[in-house]
């Protein structure tokens, strides 16, 4: 029986706590190396963030295989400089 995704063979996932909110974990991670699709649901802010907006466009030709994911930092209204950290 499957509890948790990485009792899925071939799926890695972990979590900590980095700094970013005092005692909590706030830095994670979700790794399928051999992924063959995938899928993502997101903000429908009229402004969102660079990150947002880079990995929408790249999920309409390719498949993720990894997502790093943050608690308690926005990192949005980055402007240009936001838009070129991305790649």
């Amino acid at each position: 029986m499957v509890h948790d995704l990485t009792d899925i063979d071939g799926v890695y996932a972990n979590g900590i706590c980095c700094g970013i909110k005092e005692e909590a974990f706030d830095l994670g991670y979700l790794f399928v190396p051999e992924a063959t699709g995938s899928a993502a649901v997101f903000t429908r802010h009229l402004c969102p963030a660079a990150c947002v907006r880079y990995t929408r466009k790249i999920m309409k030709h390719n498949t993720l295989k990894a997502i790093i994911v943050n608690s308690g930092n926005a990192n949005a209204a980055t402007g240009n400089q936001g838009d070129s950290d991305n790649k």
